[in-house]
């Protein structure tokens, strides 16, 4: 019988922040003091292998990863209040929002507008810039549901969740429950899993 687990991940794309009680406000994005809850330290980049030929070959298909690429349930709102606040929920019907390849980029598929700056701030002009204050409106926020299949004979292996890149802050549950929090944008971000997977 094969282990699944929803992955349920917002991101937010602003200035953001995170806590210490493990439990998310959904304000953290807005708290200077915080900047992640559950995240794993950060490190370099590394890839475990079997033998040297696979790490030569750079193919991660030797069952030690799955892969998170592919086609999500989405849902992309201009606002960060008018975001579904129970997608995190197991019962969530989501039949109604469209798919999002990941890894991918909102603008080019049909989210917002894509804007290109080589200097400054992509979002000056929708807002003063007033940091710390994190605006709500022109805010964008894009909430991504999916069923991850867990290998069987990862049974009493740790597993990590490892996200290259979120631009600019992250919150992730999984089955339902909060698992984790981090901020940075364009930093990975990994959290331990386990205790949340079926």
């Amino acid at each position: 019988m094969k282990h699944r687990f929803f992955l349920l991940v917002v991101a937010v794309v602003s200035a953001v922040a995170c806590l210490a009680d493990n439990k998310p406000t959904m304000t953290e994005w807005h708290d200077m003091d915080v900047n992640d809850i559950n995240r794993l330290p950060l490190h370099a980049t590394f890839v475990a292998y079997d033998d040297a030929m696979s790490a030569w070959k750079g193919d991660r298909n030797n069952g030690r990863y799955v892969s998170l690429n592919g086609d999500w349930k989405f849902n992309w709102v201009a606002d960060a209040d008018q975001r579904p606040s129970d997608f995190y929920r197991t019962d969530y019907d989501d039949r109604t929002w469209g798919s999002m390849t990941v890894p991918g980029i909102w603008e080019l598929n049909g989210y917002g507008d894509p804007v290109y700056l080589n200097v400054g701030y992509a979002w000056r002009g929708h807002f003063d810039a007033a940091p710390p204050a994190v605006p709500v409106k022109d805010n964008h926020v894009g909430s991504y549901r999916r069923v991850v299949d867990i290998p069987e004979n990862w049974d009493g292996r740790q597993v990590i969740a490892h996200f290259g890149s979120v631009t600019s802050c992250i919150y992730l549950w999984v089955n339902g429950k909060f698992a984790g929090y981090a901020e940075d944008s364009k930093v990975a971000a990994e959290f331990d899993i386990t205790p949340y997977i079926n």
